[in-house]
């Protein structure tokens, strides 16, 4: 059994090891319960518990080819499942067995998936095609082809639904009318994740290279802003917000790391993952008390209790300063003002008195 992070006395979950190399990992929103999806095609339903090892629940054999991307409904009573054999399979999460299946879902194999609501579902391929289903009915509600390269990860708010991709693009979609909103242009790298900050004001996407690039939520023709998070140029694989303005980070150095944006600034290191693989992804559990990383061939969990309290009485702080920092330059500027007008009176009363 691991002991928490940062000093913390309360133990948290083991890490989970695999024999199957993992590929994508995703918690269900209201019980302990973890999805793992492995390059065998397994999916592995785990449970976990801060008082005893992680249990196995049931492995399904749902793919013969790997199982690229997992995520739970809004709801966690359907897990979603998408690979390389290009299908889309739907599993009831009380039975744990495969209620719907949709076997040629893409032309291509599939590479990331995501739950837009309760019905909702998207999912992206090898080639940029992106699609959005009805769960309610077999067939899915509309198809968007603009991108030139694989889809690495999606995000939605509202009406909107935004994905990162392969070709260094972010593509915005209008959930609404089903159509293409904006396509940014392209990055010099890969475009692997995204997270929503600000209030949802700014999505931050990181890349091939190392870079966070920051855009204006509505405004996706460019970035507002790029900040490079380490001296490698190691990719950046994924990415979580933590708190309103604070996200963390994982990728091919292994290292988890706490980033706030605008300002942007390195907060600190959470932890390290592994020196062998990458941080694929990471998530939270339902209740918010762990942070989970997974690579290839683990799950690790990290306690969050210290977050709220050290990095985000850091953000309060700092926006503190920069207010009293800003009404001492008013102040400072109303005083030079004053003294200028005071010197003025002194001039003018001097120059009549000889009158």
């Amino acid at each position: 059994m691991q002991t928490s992070q940062g000093g913390a006395t309360d133990e948290i979950p083991g890490a989970i090891f695999f024999d199957d190399n993992l590929l994508t990992v995703d918690t269900q929103p209201h019980t302990n319960l973890l999805a793992c999806g492995t390059v065998q095609g397994d999916v592995k339903i785990f449970e976990y518990c801060s008082e005893k090892e992680s249990k196995l629940v049931k492995t399904l054999n749902i793919m013969k080819e790997p199982c690229r991307s997992v995520r739970f409904s809004k709801s966690g009573k359907c897990l979603y499942c998408a690979g390389k054999d290009k299908g889309l399979y739907t599993v009831d999460t009380e039975t744990l067995k495969l209620i719907k299946n949709e076997r040629n879902a893409h032309s291509s194999p599939l590479n990331a998936l995501h739950t837009i609501s309760e019905r909702l579902v998207t999912t992206g391929d090898e080639n940029g095609c992106v699609k959005v289903w009805d769960t309610r009915v077999n067939n899915s509600v509309f198809c968007i082809n603009e991108n030139t390269d694989f889809i690495s990860n999606f995000i939605s708010q509202d009406n909107s639904l935004l994905c990162t991709s392969g070709d260094g693009s972010l593509t915005a979609i209008d959930l609404r009318q089903h159509k293409l909103d904006q396509r940014s242009d392209p990055s010099e790298s890969e475009l692997l994740c995204l997270a929503i900050v600000k209030g949802g004001k700014r999505v931050v996407c990181g890349d091939g290279e190392g870079v966070l690039g920051v855009f204006a939520w509505g405004l996706w023709g460019d970035v507002i802003d790029r900040y490079p998070i380490n001296a490698r140029s190691n990719s950046v694989d994924a990415i979580i917000q933590i708190s309103d303005s604070v996200v963390c980070t994982g990728g091919m150095d292994g290292y988890l790391r706490a980033i706030q944006i605008l300002p942007n600034k390195a907060i600190g290191t959470m932890g390290f993952h592994s020196e062998d693989y990458s941080v694929d992804g990471l998530c939270l559990t339902h209740e918010g008390q762990y942070l989970l990383s997974s690579s290839y061939d683990s799950v690790k969990f990290w306690s969050t209790d210290e977050i709220p309290t050290v990095w985000i009485k850091d953000e309060v702080e700092h926006e503190t300063k920069e207010r009293k920092r800003g009404r001492k330059r008013k102040k400072g500027k109303r005083r030079k003002e004053l003294s200028q007008t005071k010197k003025h009176k002194t001039c003018d009363s001097n120059f009549f008195a000889d009158l």
